[in-house]
């Protein structure tokens, strides 16, 4: 039911290209650094690379199934879950995604909610994996509760274009979305398209956000 150890984001083999970011000039890992995501609304994507992820924050806009941190996914399919559109202003209309880099290292792995927090605040993990896949057949989450391990690095602003009429209910159904990337910059962020974006077609439903170029 639990185990722990180095757990490798399934990131890893879906974006090869982003996975060499995290090794080091001989090709090593030893961290366990991956490229994860996590949906929010625009405003608060283009807070988080100003300001990174608040810790104390966590829970105000969803759940804390696994403890009170940041929640990460795999699946660009369970960070759509919990991306919400702006209502007014520049991004109005529009969902977002953060893609940060992660420092995964070692997990505690649990399929039942509840606290972990001490098992990474204590020092035994790096990380808490709710692994939900196998539970429930969802998907599964990477919880964080040490701001540091967390370096948020893009954000993903998209609108739900969905395939089938009436727009469903239910999340399963596959999204397409038409995306534009905003790379974190070393100054004050400033998420105008055109400057260091690029435009283009992502498909919500699989193991990650393929085909596409950071």
């Amino acid at each position: 039911e639990c185990m722990q150890g180095l757990v490798t984001p399934k990131t890893v083999r879906a974006c090869p290209g982003l996975a060499g970011r995290c090794k080091l000039p001989n090709g090593a890992n030893a961290s366990n650094e991956s490229f994860l995501m996590h949906g929010t609304n625009p405003t608060s994507a283009v807070a988080i690379l100003r300001t990174d992820f608040k810790i104390d924050l966590a829970g105000a806009s969803a759940g804390t199934m696994f403890g009170p941190g940041a929640y990460l996914a795999e699946a660009s399919s369970k960070a759509d879950e919990y991306s919400q559109d702006d209502k007014d202003g520049a991004y109005k209309g529009l969902y977002a995604i953060v893609v940060s880099r992660a420092v995964v290292g070692r997990s505690y792995v649990t399929e039942r909610p509840g606290d972990y927090s001490a098992k990474v605040t204590s020092g035994d993990f790096d990380s808490i994996l709710g692994d939900r896949e196998k539970a429930v057949d969802t998907f599964r989450e990477f919880i964080f509760f040490h701001e540091e391990s967390i370096f948020p690095e893009y954000a993903v602003f998209y609108r739900r274009e969905y395939t089938s009429a009436p727009a469903p209910a239910a999340p399963e159904l596959e999204r397409a979305a038409s995306a534009t990337f905003f790379e974190r910059p070393q100054g004050p962020v400033q998420a105008i398209p055109g400057s260091r974006a690029q435009e283009c077609q992502v498909v919500i439903p699989g193991c990650c956000v393929t085909g596409t170029q950071f």
